[in-house]
């Protein structure tokens, strides 16, 4: 139970508070009213890795922290254009951050490196998956007897 009120401070200074609301809130549904889905995910998953660059001076910036974000954008796209809940994406990044931060320091040297990547791995995983599913266009079902609207989400 102590770390709990860890989990609620990095929550607050460390991200999902501050960034979903932008991420998701703010430049998702711009960037869909101009782009298709995938493309508009990576091209928050982009702006969102050069957000990242800063924890280089920290040295707590690698490739598969920044691949995990372009991976992760497209399941954040998924996840707000099925529900519109900006609060789920913050729960969604409280989750993986905290997982990625406390869980990933059992790991030390390469099996540290080696879980990072099966994490990518996952992302990668989920993102394929909804590519797969949904298409390019938009990450939202449709219905059979609904028509495929050019620029809808």
């Amino acid at each position: 139970m102590r770390v709990l009120p860890i989990i609620a401070l990095y929550a607050v200074f460390s991200g999902p508070l501050g960034e979903e609301p932008g991420w998701r809130g703010f430049a998702t549904p711009r960037l869909l009213a101009k782009h298709p889905a995938l493309a508009g995910s990576l091209i928050l998953g982009a702006i969102w890795a050069i957000w990242h660059l800063p924890l280089g001076l920290i040295g707590d910036l690698s490739v598969y922290g920044t691949v995990n974000v372009l991976l992760a954008a497209v399941v954040f796209t998924w996840l707000y254009q099925n529900t519109g809940s900006v609060l789920l994406a913050i729960l969604m990044h409280i989750t993986h951050q905290n997982s990625v931060r406390f869980l990933g320091k059992v790991f030390i040297d390469a099996d540290h490196v080696q879980q990072q990547w099966i994490g990518v791995a996952i992302w990668a995983v989920a993102a394929v998956a909804i590519v797969a599913v949904y298409g390019t266009e938009s990450f939202v079902r449709r219905s059979a007897t609904q028509p495929a609207l050019a620029g809808a989400v």
